[in-house]
């Protein structure tokens, strides 16, 4: 066959690809459950790829003495403001929609999604009782079978 009588190409697979950063200021308040909503849409089956770097200040008022990485400090399932958190602090979750179960994202996450609806992420709480403040930059990929 040439390459001139082919009329369509047809992907088997396919892949999304996002960008954004996830601000603690917002999404890692103490007494708040906000989930930041992304743009991403993803559907059971689908593998699931997550990339985060940067820093975020835990403890503002003594700026740069407690600072964390995505994947956070070690801990797993702790209350923020009342409210049980999965994670530990200052690490990033995840969920699918605005009900799903939240997952540890961490600096780095790979899995194949078993729901479906958009990515909500959001930054485990400060321990210390205080508001973080900074970003984490965020890189999504979602690819199909």
């Amino acid at each position: 066959m040439k390459l001139t009588d082919i009329k369509s190409f047809r992907s088997v697979g396919s892949s999304a690809q996002s960008e954004f950063a996830l601000d603690a200021g917002k999404y890692a308040k103490m007494n708040q459950a906000d989930w930041m909503e992304t743009s991403i849409e993803v559907s059971s089956g689908q593998q699931l790829e997550v990339s985060a770097s940067g820093k975020i200040d835990q403890w503002p008022q003594g700026p740069g003495q407690y600072m964390v990485g995505p994947e956070g400090q070690p801990g797993g399932i702790r209350q923020a403001g009342g409210l049980p958190f999965v994670g530990a602090s200052g690490q990033i979750v995840g969920r699918i929609g605005a009900n799903g179960t939240p997952f540890a994202i961490g600096a780095s996450y790979k899995g194949k999604v078993t729901e479906s609806g958009k990515l909500f992420v959001r930054i485990g709480p400060s321990p210390w009782n205080c508001d973080s403040t900074g970003n984490y930059k965020v890189k999504v990929e979602v690819t199909s079978p």
